[in-house]
């Protein structure tokens, strides 16, 4: 389509003419349409939260995360995060500010945390497990009664346990081994528990015996004979080097599954195993012993927790019983935790 024909003076001729090109071709540039930025606004985007383990128990520790990512903007672009990644972060959470800035002299800005966490450490890292079947690990199902003659190392309340510390104290190498031997009672353990001490040298002894002495028809004169037995085993413990000497109350029972074929470690008395708690709990605290309540871990349940024989315990009860020595490991052999230096402040800086 053709526009209207402007017509200019005549004045000057072609100069005129050349003079209002010009002036329309200034007047297009001012009004028209401008040329977007082709790599659009600028945009920058953190990484997600960081959390970290302190594997070393320092109060600070050298943290990498992730490079912020940007769109957008005048190529090249610049970032910048404080405090910067590979620095030290003291234990805690710290903010981390981050800023890109690209040639248009476009300003962006993210922010996540960097949270560095304490792992939990002991104060000994070597653990014995002592005492009878129990210990040993022999595993009955809680309907159809069995025996099982050696122990499954999956299963027993020592190796569970030995689990659950490695979960936990993960900077540190644990130790723990099983001297269980079923079919032991207190006193006639008690050289076999000397030699065992003196061929390993644990830092940390955890004694669960006794049941043996109350079986069938005993009465309460096993009692003192039982106490008797464990004084000696913790102080003979003592006197080798241990630090730690962890003594359990014994687990409790239940009326055997019918045809069970082992029955004669069976308490008649559910009185006689209370007794005997009873006078472990103050025989511990007179010899300085940590006291695991293993006999309360089990009466919680055991229906489930106890075996169809009545006596030996389920996956599931040694599981407890393991998680009973955890708690009494954690609150008297758990190292504090470091105390945290205070968060340096940080803000995003334009590189």
């Amino acid at each position: 389509m053709i526009g209207p024909r402007v017509r200019f003076p005549s004045v000057g001729g072609r100069c005129l003419v050349l003079a209002a090109a010009a002036l329309l071709a200034r007047c297009s540039s001012h009004h028209g349409p401008t040329s977007p930025d082709p790599g659009g606004p600028l945009a920058i985007a953190c990484p997600v939260d960081q959390t970290v383990d302190d594997l070393t128990n320092a109060p600070a520790m050298p943290v990498n995360f992730p490079t912020p990512t940007t769109t957008g903007g005048q190529t090249p672009v610049t970032i910048q995060c404080n405090p910067a990644s590979g620095t030290n972060f003291a234990l805690g959470q710290t903010p981390v500010s981050c800023g890109a800035t690209d040639t248009g002299s476009h300003f962006a800005t993210c922010a996540f945390n960097v949270t560095v966490a304490p792992v939990p450490m002991l104060s000994v890292t070597s653990f014995m497990a002592f005492g009878d079947s129990l210990t040993e690990g022999e595993v009955q199902p809680q309907q159809h009664a069995h025996r099982v003659m050696a122990y499954d190392p999956a299963d027993g309340y020592p190796a569970q346990l030995l689990g659950m510390l490695q979960a936990r104290y993960k900077a540190q190498t644990v130790t723990l081994s099983n001297e269980g031997l079923g079919g032991q009672d207190t006193w006639g353990d008690y050289d076999r528990l000397l030699a065992a001490l003196d061929a390993e040298h644990p830092q940390a002894l955890l004694l669960l015996e006794g049941i043996n002495d109350l079986d069938g028809n005993a009465d309460y004169d096993e009692i003192p004979h039982i106490i008797d037995g464990l004084r000696a085993d913790v102080r003979e413990s003592k006197a080798r080097g241990v630090q730690f000497v962890l003594v359990s109350t014994l687990t409790p029972q239940r009326e055997p599954t019918p045809g069970s074929p082992d029955r004669r470690n069976f308490v008649q008395d559910p009185q006689l195993i209370q007794d005997t708690n009873d006078e472990i709990r103050d025989m511990a605290a007179q010899e300085g012993a940590i006291l695991v309540d293993g006999y309360s871990a089990i009466a919680v349940d055991p229906a489930t927790l106890v075996g169809a024989d009545g006596l030996h315990l389920t996956v599931a009860g040694y599981q407890a019983l393991a998680n009973a020595f955890l708690v009494a490991i954690e609150q008297h052999m758990e190292l504090p935790p470091p105390v945290p230096s205070p968060p340096a402040a940080s803000s995003a800086r334009r590189p």
